[in-house]
């Protein structure tokens, strides 16, 4: 757990899922000060270890994964295919863009200033949902997103918006708008909490970084393990390697939903390693 949670988050969780916290001095101290204590591996490895006992990990799992909806999502494919592509980049082609994302990110003129050069347009996030089965141990996302295009001529696209001629030569990312579903078969996944940011991937048309961190997960996958359905288009299996990172936005009005997170991706990496 890399972010801190407060009392009021601690004792509704404790209510819900009938969880006892065993805090050590210092984490108490800070409790009644109203700050926010970080809980340590072995304090959540406590917590798995009663849930495996209360009701198994995997029936946790799923009841409780729309509970910590709605999710982000960024998904990466890398194969010779994306990467070749990427070198129609004028810049950053050594890092590989999202293929879908949630919440939907495009490149818009109108943003583009000191502190957004590459001109980003991030949505709010919408009621995206995170499912889990865990026989055999998947994840679903479904939701609204961005569904990677390819790169297209800014001037095509401000002469769509503004009738203005086509004289931009300067590529950017073409992200549409769609109903997305991805489905990911966990046996063969490599699992990291709070991922750091990889110099591999590209987060600018994407869910910051920061977010996956501190309320998230990066799954990498054998991309035959990835489905990616886009609405009206057949189900796409995918090929290379998959890395998908969920993350949860926190949210002070539902403090708990961003502790019930960190504990949910604890124990999905716990289940995990006990089927290996």
């Amino acid at each position: 757990m890399k972010v801190g949670h407060s009392i009021d988050a601690f004792e509704e969780f404790a209510k819900t899922y009938d969880v006892e916290f065993h805090f050590s001095t210092e984490q108490e101290i800070l409790l009644e000060e109203d700050r926010a204590v970080v809980l340590s591996s072995s304090q959540l490895d406590g917590i798995a270890t009663h849930i495996s006992k209360q009701s198994g990990l995997g029936p946790f799992l799923e009841e409780n994964a729309r509970q910590i909806s709605p999710v982000c999502m960024s998904l990466y494919v890398i194969n010779k295919a994306t990467w070749d592509l990427m070198q129609r980049r004028a810049w950053d082609k050594d890092k590989m863009l999202a293929m879908t994302t949630m919440p939907y990110c495009f490149w818009d003129q109108k943003e583009e200033r000191g502190s957004n050069l590459k001109g980003v347009n991030r949505w709010e996030l919408g009621p995206t949902t995170l499912a889990f089965s865990d026989r055999p141990p998947t994840v679903t996302i479904t939701g609204n997103g961005g569904d990677f295009g390819g790169f297209i001529r800014r001037g095509m696209v401000t002469s769509r918006k503004f009738g203005m001629p086509e004289t931009d030569d300067k590529v950017v990312p073409n992200y549409i708008f769609q109903e997305l579903e991805i489905t990911a078969l966990l046996d063969e996944a490599r699992i990291r909490l709070h991922p750091e940011p990889s110099d591999e991937l590209d987060y600018d048309f994407s869910e910051s970084a920061r977010v996956f961190h501190n309320h998230g997960v990066h799954l990498e996958i054998p991309g035959e393990h990835v489905n990616l359905e886009v609405k009206k288009r057949k189900p796409a299996r995918l090929s290379g390697t998959v890395h998908v990172l969920i993350g949860v936005p926190s949210q002070p009005e539902s403090s708990m939903r961003a502790l019930l997170a960190d504990v949910w991706f604890w124990l999905l990496r716990r289940l995990m390693e006990a089927e290996d």
